[in-house]
């Protein structure tokens, strides 16, 4: 089966790691992905990052150092983002690991799409007030209904 799990350092996508590193097998084909969105800094300036980010809210570095997100695979994502995906894809042994950039639901269903995956396995949480008007609601809940494939959502 191929897997792609979504992570953004939120203690509710490791709550989806673990539960992946249970449930998948060692013939599974797992790909660990974390996308940088991009902020507007008309919608978020660049000093209420620090604020995003301490309510609970994974801010790439890319964001974070940058205000800007990072290439395919690295790039210039930053220490954070790639902390946060190789201990994901080290914990699941996973074949690979992507960091994308753009908006997270579009890039995690895309990649989906592109690499032919069986199932996409994301957590969730409640993403509260601010989260609900910047992105429009649950990112969870966006997979789940423009995924090419099955969704897991872990709690």
């Amino acid at each position: 089966m191929n897997v792609l799990i979504a992570v953004d350092g939120s203690e509710s996508s490791w709550d989806a790691v673990r539960f992946a590193a249970d449930l998948l097998s060692p013939t599974d084909e797992v790909v660990v992905i974390n996308v940088a969105s991009p902020v507007d800094p008309a919608i978020v300036p660049a000093g209420e990052l620090a604020g995003y980010a301490s309510a609970g809210y994974a801010i790439p570095a890319a964001l974070r150092d940058t205000g800007s997100a990072g290439e395919h695979d690295g790039g210039s994502s930053g220490s954070v983002a790639k902390a946060i995906i190789h201990d994901a894809a080290a914990a699941l042994g996973a074949t690979e690991a992507v960091v994308e950039s753009g908006g997270v639901v579009e890039r995690i269903c895309s990649y989906a799409e592109t690499a032919k995956t069986d199932l996409v396995i994301v957590g969730t949480r409640d993403p509260g007030l601010f989260n609900r008007i910047l992105t429009g609601g649950s990112i969870s809940r966006e997979i789940l209904n423009q995924a090419p494939c099955s969704v897991l959502v872990v709690r």
